[in-house]
């Protein structure tokens, strides 16, 4: 008499996931008493990922099982998304007269679900435009310096040999 071990094992609930993800777990028959239920066989294991994702098939090997996928561009970082596992397979069950004898059988599901976080994706723009402002930032002191005479940056000041000189003088804007 079995009874099923079937459980999402990764990623953990509340994780922080990429846009592609591994799905693992397991599903095992493992023996049991359970009155006139003589068998359960695992036909599948089926990954969707997020509502609407893709559904892809997870094969099951030794009673473990695994899918690698990947959201759909529409799922925003920050987010969260719900993968789910279906387990399908059939019940076998005894009748009167044939205990040991599978009579009837009925398909059934098992759907395991995991809450994950989306990572946020950085901004390539962010750094760009940071490194530009200092660039700009930087192009506006050695303007200023060079209008200061007796500075460092100055021609002046490097023609002179600023060191001693009075700290320069600051050009109204």
């Amino acid at each position: 008499m079995p009874r099923l071990d079937y459980s999402v094992t990764g990623p953990s609930a509340g994780t922080v996931v990429g846009r592609s993800i591994t799905v693992s777990g397991v599903a095992q028959v493992l023996p049991a008493v359970s009155g006139n239920l003589l068998e359960i066989t695992v036909s599948s294991v089926q990954v969707e990922f997020g509502a609407g994702g893709p559904v892809l098939d997870a094969p099951v090997t030794s009673g473990v099982w695994s899918c690698t996928g990947s959201l759909l561009p529409s799922v925003r970082g920050g987010t969260q998304v719900t993968l789910t596992a279906v387990l399908r397979g059939t019940h076998g069950f005894s009748g009167p007269g044939s205990p040991n004898d599978v009579v009837r059988e009925e398909p059934f599901e098992e759907p395991r679900s995991v809450s994950v976080q989306v990572a946020r994706a950085m901004s390539s723009s962010r750094p760009t435009k940071l490194v530009s402002g200092l660039r700009m930032a930087g192009r506006r002191s050695l303007a200023r310096a060079a209008a200061c005479p007796g500075s460092a940056g100055s021609p002046a000041g490097a023609a002179t040999g600023a060191a001693g000189s009075p700290p320069p003088r600051r050009m109204p804007r």
